[in-house]
């Protein structure tokens, strides 16, 4: 079991729309809120394959607009990516399994996303082509469609802990405590420093491997705050206990007076960082600064660091959104 995935930016329900028109905001929403970690509960085909093993039960992990499957004991298999096409009416979901091609790896359908529930319906039918894509979720016999149906993935945390549920993305510089240099440390966190630690408590707690994404926080190493420094293809690394740290420390302590933060026993000062300059970096990650790299910026994380972009973006536009409307008005 994981946690239950950190709340959004934005969870209000997405407004009514015309069949057939553009809203981007809902598009955001959507890309925002598929991911994450999806149990398979049930499944139906047009061709009986669900009752015997062509559908095992699988975890389906979504993170950025990268998908795959977990099989039980962790296999990973069948990734891909996916694009989403919410402004549809039904919404369109398309996706392609990585690896060589082959015949049959593409495939169209469409989907439905409402709360913790995932319904995919996708055609099976080769070639792909745009007519084969499904009007609806029913399954007739000959129709060479697959209905998926997911539930998320959740863990509730323990009994007698008591967490606020305002998850919004907040990022902090962080500089070794007594050393000068000129590489950055950027925490990225979707919980305030104040209950950083519960949550991280709460994360370690849970088994299995999770989404970066899906992370409370994660860090990216910076040159002088210009670039991204990638050494081993993990530019965004999250936050988790060091092997070498006693049972009795935490993996993060904050000192907010003194604007200290101590992770892994690894003291730091930290400033604040606006979203804005976190996702100036993630789009130009190579900087201004010309400086020798064994691998690019984003290498072996392009699409989740893209992901956090696109959660990132919808957050400040929303917080953008609420500026120019202003505080509700009191009643007299």
């Amino acid at each position: 079991m994981v946690l239950e995935p950190v709340q959004r930016a934005d969870r209000s329900p997405v407004p009514n729309r015309d069949p057939g028109t553009e809203n981007p905001r809902d598009a955001a929403t959507d890309q925002t809120r598929i991911q994450g970690q999806w149990k398979l509960v049930d499944a139906d085909d047009s061709d009986g394959l669900s009752k015997k093993e062509g559908f095992a039960k699988h975890t389906l992990v979504i993170e950025g607009d990268q998908m795959w499957k977990l099989r039980q004991g962790g296999k990973k298999e069948d990734q891909g990516t996916f694009k989403l096409a919410s402004e549809k009416d039904p919404k369109q979901i398309d996706f392609k399994t990585g690896g060589k091609a082959k015949e049959g790896q593409d495939r169209i359908g469409i989907y439905s996303l409402d709360g913790d529930k995932l319904k995919i319906c996708f055609s099976t039918a080769v070639p792909v082509e745009e007519t084969r894509r499904p009007t609806d979720f029913t399954i007739m016999p000959g129709s060479g469609r697959v209905l998926l149906v997911y539930e998320r993935e959740s863990a509730k945390p323990r009994p007698g802990k008591s967490v606020s549920q305002d998850f919004r993305y907040r990022a902090y510089w962080l500089s070794k405590q007594d050393e000068r240099s000129e590489y950055k440390l950027l925490l990225i966190t979707r919980a305030s420093l104040a209950e950083l630690q519960e949550w991280l408590t709460l994360e370690h707690l849970s088994k299995g491997a999770r989404p970066v994404l899906e992370s409370v926080a994660l860090t990216i190493t910076t040159y002088e705050k210009d670039s991204i420094w990638n050494v081993d293809r993990q530019p965004l690394k999250p936050i988790t206990r060091s092997a070498g740290l006693s049972a009795q420390k935490r993996t993060v302590e904050v000192h907010e007076m003194d604007r200290i933060i101590e992770v892994n026993g690894v003291r730091y000062r930290y400033e604040d960082a606006s979203l804005a300059e976190v996702i100036a970096l993630l789009n130009a990650p190579e900087g201004k600064k010309a400086i020798h790299r064994t691998y690019g910026p984003l290498d072996g994380m392009k699409q989740t660091a893209r992901g956090l972009r696109l959660l990132l973006d919808e957050q400040l536009k929303n917080d953008e959104s609420k500026k120019k409307v202003g505080p509700p008005r009191s009643q007299p």
